[in-house]
């Protein structure tokens, strides 16, 4: 992505007053199974064996 597009995607996150940034919108699905298993506190696994198991 070229740095001009983040920094548009920053500032407008700015204006909207919205603190996460989500620059690839196609990893939204694996933040959501890392962030399941975080509440129910299980143990991390590594990036790769999560993309693995979604």
């Amino acid at each position: 992505m070229p740095p001009i597009q983040v920094a548009d995607m920053v500032f407008d996150a700015i204006k909207s007053e919205q603190f996460y940034i989500l620059t690839h919108p196609e990893w939204a699905e694996l933040i959501q199974v890392r962030t399941d298993k975080l509440l129910r506190m299980e143990n991390p696994q590594s990036p790769v064996a999560t993309i693995m198991n979604s």
